[in-house]
């Protein structure tokens, strides 16, 4: 009987109205802590946040046999080059080359037509360089 019990909480002393619903709801609560302890925070996880520095990440996988991806990401829209080079240097070919808009890119290479060996992928944006090294084992 909530009318008698808590007095102003229920329309007809049986069932709650709004202000005794959320009484109810505080109460249920409190009883669920006491019994088990203070519920764990869980954060939401922010979407689309966009990069706050440049950054290019080791491939995945690694050593890979023949396919691997290559992330990065830009915080400012801009010139991207990401290419791939051999031990020697020399380019073997070219993944982005274009402007692009800040935010995270996943970029597939395939070394099916390359032999077996070290090879490195190179990020260049907006006066920003960075290498990574990749293994091609068959």
């Amino acid at each position: 009987m909530w009318g008698t019990t808590y007095p102003g909480v229920s329309n007809d002393l049986y069932h709650p109205n709004d202000k005794g619903n959320t009484k109810m709801a505080v109460k249920f609560y409190d009883e669920l802590v006491k019994e088990l302890g203070e519920p764990t925070k869980v954060e939401n996880p922010v979407i689309n946040q966009q990069p706050q520095q440049f950054e290019l990440y080791q491939n995945y996988p690694n050593p890979f046999n023949p396919v691997t991806t290559i992330k990065f990401e830009i915080p400012e829209y801009g010139y991207v080059k990401l290419s791939v080079h051999n031990i020697k240097g020399r380019e073997i070919t070219v993944l982005a080359n274009d402007f692009r808009n800040a935010g995270p890119y996943s970029v597939s290479f395939n070394g099916s037509n390359l032999p077996s060996g070290v090879y490195f992928t190179r990020l260049e944006s907006n006066g920003f360089n960075s290498t990574k090294r990749m293994l091609l084992l068959k």
